[in-house]
């Protein structure tokens, strides 16, 4: 089933009950597809290897502690 985000306002309970019926729900934004949402005992298909992913451990050879990084991040761009 695909269904638009304006879909999971306005038609919720078309979307659960495609859910309860073991169904796969694709999510589309401005007709370009988006997400999936899978019912709970279904398991997506074929085998996602999280440490294949290229975001698993990118922060592995930063030397600053995570308090440190966030303080940075959030600090303003310019002095004033």
């Amino acid at each position: 089933m695909k269904a638009s985000v304006l879909d999971l306002r306005r038609k919720m309970k078309s979307i659960i009950s495609a859910i309860d019926r073991k169904e796969k729900v694709i999510l589309t934004h401005r007709g370009t597809e988006k997400g999936v949402i899978y019912p709970v005992n279904l398991e997506p298909e074929g085998e996602y290897n999280l440490f294949e992913d290229p975001a698993f451990g990118m922060w592995a050879k930063h030397k600053k502690s995570v308090s440190r990084t966030v303080k940075d991040l959030r600090k303003p761009r310019h002095a004033v």
